[in-house]
């Protein structure tokens, strides 16, 4: 899971950063592991990313068909395939509505 969100202004009123924020700290649970913020005039951006880690695993976990080193954190892209042991994820992210 990762979450983007946004505002774009269409009236040249001025975006603030604080809304887009607020916004990405209420998807807090959704990525964690990190964050990132755009500002712009007309359109303020934000985003939260989830990491993964392999703890050891005595199958391994693989992304996109590379072995992760265990304790290690990976970022997942939407389009990422991740298998661990037999089950095999391809990673999508989407908006929610």
């Amino acid at each position: 899971m990762c979450g983007i969100a946004g505002i774009v202004s269409l009236n040249g009123r001025p975006v603030a950063l604080d809304e887009v924020r607020s916004m990405c700290a209420a998807m807090f649970h959704r990525g964690p592991d990190d964050d990132g913020f755009y500002l712009s005039v007309s359109a303020a951006l934000g985003m939260r990313r989830l990491s993964i880690i392999d703890l050891d695993s005595s199958n391994g976990t693989f992304l996109n068909e590379d072995t992760l080193e265990p304790h290690e954190p990976y970022q997942l892209r939407d389009g990422d395939d991740l298998q661990m042991g037999n089950l095999l994820m391809h990673i999508t992210f989407q908006a929610s509505a």
